[in-house]
C-alpha cells in the first residue's frame, strides 16, 4: 500500500503524488490529508502532480472533489505540475477542473499561495 507523505511548511500543507494510486489508496490519501488539514488549520494545500504521466478519471473527481473539501474546511486547494499530455487526456475525458487553481510548478504554486494569504491580512 502506498502511502503519500503529506509536509507541513508555513501553515501549508503539500502532498507530492509520484505514483498511480489505487482507488483505496487515493481515499486513504483524501482522509489522511482532510484530517491533517483541520488538525493544522492550514492557510492551503497543495497537490503536485508533476511526475504522472496518467490520471485517470477517479483521481481526476477526487481531486475535484477535494477542492470543495478543503475549501469547506477554510483552506485554499491548488494543483500544481499537470503535464501537457495528462491535460489533454482529462479534457477528453471531460474532466473539467474548473474550480481547481493550477499552476505549472511547485514553486509557482506556493509563490502564489504566500502572496494570497498576505493579501488577505
Amino acid at each position: 500500500m502506498t502511502i503519500i507523505p503529506i509536509l507541513y511548511l508555513k501553515s501549508t500543507l503539500i502532498a507530492s503524488i509520484q505514483t498511480e494510486l489505487t482507488d483505496e489508496e487515493v481515499l486513504l490519501f483524501q482522509s489522511n490529508l482532510l484530517k491533517k488539514n483541520h488538525k493544522l488549520n492550514t492557510k492551503g494545500v497543495i497537490i503536485d502532480v508533476s511526475t504522472l504521466d496518467v490520471i485517470d478519471s477517479y483521481m481526476a473527481k477526487v481531486l475535484k472533489d477535494l477542492t470543495s473539501m478543503v475549501k469547506l474546511q477554510g483552506s485554499v486547494f491548488l494543483l500544481s505540475g499537470v503535464k501537457p499530455a495528462v491535460s489533454s487526456t482529462l479534457v477528453d475525458m471531460g474532466m473539467m477542473l474548473n474550480n481547481v487553481e493550477t499552476f505549472l510548478s511547485l514553486d509557482q504554486a506556493f509563490d502564489y499561495l504566500s502572496t494570497k494569504v498576505q493579501a488577505k491580512k
